[in-house]
């Protein structure tokens, strides 16, 4: 039997386009299912990821925190606009990964190797 990977999924819709966040749960989901990762939090907000949005983003907060508290071994996003459009917000999940070592962050078309400088600066810039 494999290690246990204990997975957030973190859902995010604004309010022009993209897909629901009950969708972008279910593909989490899926993908923690394929990976065989058991989900253990799920995090979802409605709201603008600009760096010019005037609405705190609380779960993305307490999603953050959670990663630097080292809940997680992976978190899983539907997409990288899902987390962040700033890279100085971007940077701060990152930064809590590494700070404890979680190394895996999932997406339905791509994984991140956070251990990867080459990941890490495609994950900032997709």
């Amino acid at each position: 039997m494999g290690e246990r990977v204990r997975a957030a999924i973190y859902c995010r819709l604004s309010k022009v386009g993209g897909r629901s966040v009950e969708r972008q749960e279910e593909d989490g989901h899926k993908l923690a299912a394929e990976r065989g990762w058991e989900v253990v939090s799920v995090f979802k907000e409605h709201g603008s990821a600009s760096p010019h949005a005037r609405k705190a983003r609380k779960q993305w907060t307490a999603l953050v925190q959670a990663v630097e508290a080292g809940e997680f071994d992976a978190v899983i996003l539907w997409a990288e606009d899902r987390s962040s459009r700033d890279v100085l917000a971007a940077g701060e999940l990152v930064k809590a990964a590494q700070s404890v070592g979680m190394t895996r962050l999932a997406l339905p078309s791509l994984n991140y190797d956070l251990t990867d400088p080459e990941d890490v600066a495609k994950f900032y810039a997709p």
